[in-house]
């Protein structure tokens, strides 16, 4: 079942707020490696795909590397139209999406949860989060208008 399964992995050019953000390195490897290697953890044998329009990603990715034209290396640039460029040279049926600004992702869960639940269209994960979001306006997003702000100590 996890046989015939590619592992595609995003890595632009251009970030606005971390230059090169993609090849920087989180331990021993990059953000982009890190995703590369966690693709083949879940998906024993998976050919990765890295789409990039970086010769620097290019050059350094544990996988092939399908080159991203400019028109889909901007920051307005939807991820599905990235993945749709990227499914032109990928001969499989099943693709995983792993994006490198996730690193954190727990390979074993998820292959588990593939393993047991089987083909869907689409998977998604996701982690509880009990922190405050706040813009750049110091204006409070993560609660309700009137609701007071819990203290560290009430929190689960």
């Amino acid at each position: 079942m996890l046989s015939d399964v590619a592992v595609l992995v995003p890595a632009r050019r251009g970030s606005t707020r971390l230059k090169n953000k993609n090849n920087l390195k989180l331990g021993e490897l990059s953000l982009v490696n890190i995703s590369a290697t966690q693709g083949r953890r879940i998906f024993p044998g998976a050919e990765v795909y890295v789409s990039t329009n970086d010769p620097e990603t290019a050059c350094r990715a544990f996988g092939r590397v399908i080159d991203r034209p400019e028109a889909l290396a901007s920051n307005e640039a939807p991820t599905i139209n990235v993945i749709k460029h990227a499914l032109e040279s990928i001969p499989n049926e099943w693709v995983c999406l792993l994006q490198p600004t996730n690193p954190f992702r727990d390979v074993a869960s998820i292959r588990e949860q593939v393993l047991r639940y089987g083909r869907f269209d689409s998977y998604f994960t996701a982690v509880e989060f009990h922190g405050f979001l706040w813009n750049k306006d110091a204006e409070c997003l993560s609660r309700m208008e009137g609701w007071p702000r819990p203290r560290a100590q009430e929190q689960p």
